[in-house]
């Protein structure tokens, strides 16, 4: 193959990773939406029988502007993603190609490669992101100790506690196959 050709199929990978960002942003809006008029609803007939109207109001109209501050947000964090990752362009064969690279640290495929080594290097590094899941594990562990300890609250902490530490775990050893990639970092 040529580097012509390459930067063709780069082109084309690129594209389609655009227009799949775009059907997403379409879908979280999609969902968003009626999601938001459902909660005011549901709000509104649960509220209704001893709320005043105008708090009705009120409410629909607080979740109206955080739903569309959020799908906002969304929308602009993907609008600036104009050079996203060539794997989203890929078919869900080779995708999953790349992740079996990545947990494996190598390829020999040159073309998995060239998408595992893209994918890395435009994944972000949010390295304080597992700690969030070890805070929030940590906190549901004193809740439990400083609360009553009705059972509710200790099925709550049986359930969520390990589900934030396994999460935490997971993160950090995707964090760390990545960085090992045929060495890309120690």
């Amino acid at each position: 193959m040529t580097g012509t050709e390459a930067n063709v199929g780069r082109f084309q990978l690129r594209e389609r990773a655009r227009h799949r960002l775009g059907r997403r942003m379409g879908l979280i809006i999609l969902l968003v939406g009626p999601l938001a008029g459902l909660a005011i609803i549901i709000g509104g007939l649960v509220a209704l029988g001893d709320t005043p109207p105008v708090n009705l109001i009120l409410i629909g109209v607080g979740v109206a502007l955080v739903t569309s501050a959020l799908t906002g947000v969304v929308w602009l964090v993907q609008r600036r993603r104009t050079d996203p990752p060539l794997i989203l362009g890929a078919d869900p064969e080779t995708r999953r190609a790349v992740h079996r690279a990545i947990r494996a640290g190598h390829s020999d495929d040159a073309r998995i490669d060239l998408l595992a080594r893209d994918l890395i290097a435009r994944s972000p590094a949010q390295t304080w992101v597992p700690w969030v899941y070890v805070v929030l594990a940590l906190l549901q562990v004193v809740l439990l100790l400083l609360g009553d300890r009705s059972t509710g609250d200790v099925i709550r902490a049986l359930v969520t506690v390990p589900f934030f530490a396994v999460a935490a775990g997971y993160f950090w050893q995707h964090r760390r196959r990545m960085r090992r990639y045929r060495g890309l970092s120690a």
